[in-house]
């Protein structure tokens, strides 16, 4: 088998399990490098891409099917598009294993997902300001702004854009002391959304186009 994996200690690395479907105490090695299933891996070798020496269950596989999956995999997508090889990233990686745990309980997800979105960003160094625009200047509650990646807030020369008031809310919600409402979680996604895209250089994510696949499927059925 040939893997990625995301690991605490390394970080994003690719990895060939040799003879994992030859049977064994315990069962296969296959069964046990499953997706969304954490595990304990030794591993071996000079070159970049390593072997599995030795793997052990560190815990039940998550169960995620349908909407969950979708959500499962965007994550392991920006991962493996924007996650460097070898850079160890513990903050990111315990981000990951909480988001996909909120994922299988189907407990507050969308706002699950905006923080590892967020917590992507930091840790790739596109850290958003939410309290000051783009001149440092501290956001005015009255105002309205437009995002502009790489650069931040800008005020807004229309009356179209994002009121000052709800990005203090956010920033409320980013730093714990608040939660996210419906509307304000939608500004966070397509403030983050644009940002990956800028990130990804204009490639498209795949699962994009396979959760549209699969709505479309829902609704012909």
């Amino acid at each position: 088998m040939l893997l990625e994996l995301y690991t605490a200690q390394d970080g994003r690395l690719g990895a060939i399990a040799k003879g994992a479907h030859r049977k064994q105490r315990g069962g296969t090695l296959s069964s046990i490098l499953q997706v969304f299933t954490p595990v304990l891996i030794r591993l071996g070798g000079q070159s970049e891409l390593k072997y599995i020496s030795a793997a052990e269950s560190a815990g039940q596989p998550l169960s995620l099917q349908d909407a969950p999956m979708l959500s499962g995999l965007y994550l392991n997508e920006l991962l493996l598009r924007l996650a460097p090889r070898f850079d160890s990233n513990p903050e990111l990686f315990a981000s990951y294993g909480l988001t996909l745990e909120a994922i299988s309980e189907q407990n507050g997800v969308e706002s699950s997902l905006r923080r590892f979105e967020l917590e992507l960003l930091n840790q790739l160094g596109y850290q958003i300001n939410w309290r000051r625009d783009a001149e440092r200047v501290d956001i005015d509650p009255s105002r309205l702004y437009h995002f502009t990646p790489n650069n931040g807030f800008e005020p807004a020369e229309s009356e179209e854009g994002i009121r000052g008031l709800e990005l203090q809310a956010i920033s409320s919600w980013i730093e714990g002391r608040s939660t996210l409402s419906d509307s304000r979680e939608k500004v966070v996604r397509q403030i983050t959304r644009r940002s990956i895209d800028e990130l990804l250089g204009g490639r498209p994510l795949n699962v994009r186009s396979v959760a549209r696949q699969w709505s479309e499927h829902r609704v012909v059925k």
